[in-house]
């Protein structure tokens, strides 16, 4: 039987659905799974730390509320190295370091979207509830939906600007 509480050892013998299962149940805020993670993180390390093209391998918790753990590679090296998108149930999150701006503000632009349609899903219904703003413009939907999710000081790199 899988649980939340389950130890690092028996975390390496679950299957990818049982891993998903019990970490479905955490609140990494709360600091669950991070025995595991940090045995996960152990083992990643061990395996790619004598990569020269690898600058960094740490972990931590990612937007979303999910343990990741970040790889962070050297720009120039970014086509030799090989990752595979998760490890032992947890995402990896390739970091690039040095990496030009033009590619930093298009990546920018690609997580905003994801987190911008998760923001919209979350507080679309409470939003489109309320009679004066039934046909509210996406950029004011943006505002408030920030607003809501306290989040109202975070760039909006579509917009160029920052929400006060």
């Amino acid at each position: 039987m899988v649980s939340k509480n389950t130890r690092p050892q028996e975390w390496f013998n679950l299957s990818n659905e049982e891993k998903a299962l019990v970490s479905s149940g955490w609140n990494v805020y709360n600091n669950d799974g991070l025995e595991i993670i940090r045995a996960v993180y152990a083992q990643f390390r061990k395996r790619h730390e004598s990569n020269m093209a690898i600058k960094n391998i740490n972990f931590g918790v990612y937007h979303g509320g999910a343990w990741v753990i970040g790889v962070t590679v050297k720009w120039s090296s970014k086509d030799k190295v090989k990752l595979l998108k998760s490890y032992q149930g947890f995402v990896i999150q390739t970091f690039y370091d040095d990496a030009p701006d033009a590619y930093m503000r298009e990546r920018a632009k690609e997580q905003f979207s994801i987190w911008f349609k998760e923001i919209k899903e979350k507080y679309s219904t409470e939003i489109q509830s309320l009679e004066e703003f039934k046909d509210i413009p996406e950029e004011k939907f943006y505002e408030l939906a920030l607003l809501m999710d306290g989040m109202s000081k975070y760039y909006n790199p579509f917009q160029e600007k920052k929400y006060k």
